[in-house]
């Protein structure tokens, strides 16, 4: 499954080197153990730190096309 991320991701994670890959990983993982019959998740993930915050929630939920996954922050 392919995954998408919304612009709010690509300002949030501009700077750090290799997120794509570390994010679309546990955005996969994230959607596999979601509770049945659930059509959004929400994961944790370590952001660079910007005034003191080192994590952030992000969203995953399927995109309309039906075969990916669309992450947000």
């Amino acid at each position: 499954m392919k995954v998408t991320f919304h612009t709010s991701c690509l300002t949030l994670l501009g700077g750090m080197e290799n997120w794509v890959v570390a994010l679309s990983e546990k955005a996969m993982h994230a959607w596999e153990l979601r509770p049945q019959g659930e059509t959004t998740t929400r994961f944790l993930f370590r952001v660079p730190s910007k005034a003191g915050k080192q994590y952030h929630f992000f969203k995953v939920e399927p995109h309309r096309a039906g075969h990916m996954l669309n992450v947000r922050a």
